[in-house]
């Protein structure tokens, strides 16, 4: 990825030192940087719900580590620096995809964190000699707005290409462990015991169902949106259901696999009938 020359972000960077408290902003950031780094992370866990709600383990980690390196980031622009292409963002965008986390709360944590960090800019610039209180206000607020521009593009550009590749990926998987279960398979074969395995299709005492469906007109399946839409609707029906399902497109129909423990040992009575279900 280039780097960001000659951004509306560079001229903010320059509106600044000819203020004059560029790079002064910048060395004053660096001593105070653990404290403004709690600041962003009180503001966005106060603020923003998902954070402390989610039950992953590495959130709240990785909003400590991606605060940190945002503030580093702002510090050395803030010193003089230029804007570069912003790795740590991207690599964000990527992480929170394969999270699951939502692109709308992370882009709301970047816009609570650059309002704090403004209005710290604002408080320190005004201890320099000789500035304009009103052209700093202006200029922290157009460099809060710019930064949070830059980043926030770079990361849903990032977050929605994941995102499609993760879709593509379990696409292929859900393709492939449907052939194998419905075209059989040979035991001997390590590979394909190591998908179904991970899958969770090697425990004993399955019973399995399958569904199938098709548009009312079959020429409608040759309608990728379509086939889409039937996938999601029989997803939905089967949700209902207990048991692991898995659903794609096959041969001109949407089939579905449902499968559910049977009994749960020998001394325990049969689960109600899956196929009654």
């Amino acid at each position: 990825m280039p780097t960001l020359q000659h951004s509306p972000l560079d001229a903010v960077i320059a509106r600044l030192r000819a203020i004059g408290v560029v790079p002064a902003l910048g060395r004053q950031l660096a001593i105070d940087r653990a404290a403004v780094e709690a600041e962003l992370r009180d503001t966005i866990l106060a603020q923003i719900p998902a954070f402390t709600e989610s039950r992953n383990p590495d959130i709240l980690p990785d909003l400590a580590g991606h605060a940190s390196r945002h503030v580093g980031e702002i510090a050395r622009l803030l010193a003089g620096g230029t804007p570069g292409d912003f790795e740590f963002v991207t690599e964000n965008a990527r992480r929170r995809a394969e999270q699951r986390f939502p692109l709308e709360a992370t882009l709301h944590a970047y816009r609570c964190g650059l309002r704090s960090m403004s209005g710290w800019m604002r408080a320190n610039a005004a201890a320099e000699a000789g500035v304009d209180e009103r052209q700093v206000a202006d200029a922290a607020a157009d460099f809060a707005i710019e930064y949070t521009d830059t980043i926030s593009n770079l990361l849903t550009a990032e977050y929605v290409t994941r995102t499609r590749q993760l879709a593509e990926a379990e696409g292929d998987r859900r393709g492939e462990l449907l052939n194998i279960l419905l075209g059989g398979y040979d035991e001997s074969d390590g590979r394909v015991a190591r998908i179904l395995r991970r899958a969770g299709y090697l425990e004993q005492r399955q019973s399995y169902c399958i569904a199938l469906a098709q548009a009312a007109a079959p020429k409608e399946m040759d309608n990728p949106a379509r086939v889409r839409r039937l996938s999601e609707a029989l997803t939905g029906v089967l949700a209902r259901l207990p048991g692991r399902h898995l659903v794609a497109a096959r041969e001109e129909l949407v089939v579905a696999i449902v499968s559910d423990t049977r009994r749960l040992s020998g001394w325990t009575a049969p689960q109600t009938r899956l196929a009654d279900r």
